[in-house]
């Protein structure tokens, strides 16, 4: 069955934010504004020869969770703490040093125009996250491609849809344009 780019988008971010907000933060995930209860448990123990007789005291701590700050942060933490080398992606001063080297690489930023008019990575091309799939003319699949965007995180979902495209050699800038402008790389407008 042949599946058209719009499907494929969907299928992709629909697993990406899946797995970063299911698995991730699935506790926060809630209908109400959820409860928090930590259970501390205390077992003072009691021997008389070989039995063992245990009390159980539980104490119920409540407290309010912001929802959507816990899954920015776990949607942070799980986009920049990777490991380099593990799930494609690749360090923003590997970037910068192979760009220096005249390495050819096409970057991509994913980001909307705004952010691509206020600044970019120099020498990148401009393809948004919803038109990837229907721009894959523009990227042969043979270049090494590194997609980012503002923090990593829908540059992944780019990576991700670019790599069931059938591109292999695809990376994502691990910390973004954030990482790249916090290192003083420079910036074209």
């Amino acid at each position: 069955m042949k599946v058209g780019p719009l499907v494929s988008t969907f299928i992709v971010v629909a697993l990406v934010v899946g797995f970063a907000v299911g698995i991730v933060t699935r506790p926060a995930l809630m209908p109400v504004e959820p409860v928090v209860k930590t259970i501390v448990q205390e077992r003072p123990v009691t021997e008389y020869r070989t039995f063992t007789v245990e009390r159980v005291v539980t104490v119920t701590v409540e407290q309010r969770v912001d929802t959507f700050k816990i899954i920015r942060q776990a949607a942070d933490k799980f986009a920049t703490e990777i490991p380099v080398g593990r799930w494609w992606f690749i360090d923003t001063k590997d970037l910068k040093e192979k760009l220096d080297a005249g390495e050819r690489i096409i970057v991509v930023d994913v980001r909307e125009k705004a952010e691509w008019d206020a600044g970019r990575i120099p020498g990148a091309i401009h393809i948004r996250l919803g038109e990837v799939p229907k721009n894959v003319d523009k990227l042969p699949k043979d270049a090494v491609i590194v997609v980012y965007c503002k923090a990593a995180i829908r540059s992944g979902m780019a990576m991700t849809m670019l790599r069931m495209m059938g591109y292999e050699n695809v990376y994502n800038l691990r910390g973004g344009f954030d990482d790249w402008v916090a290192r003083g790389y420079p910036v074209e407008k």
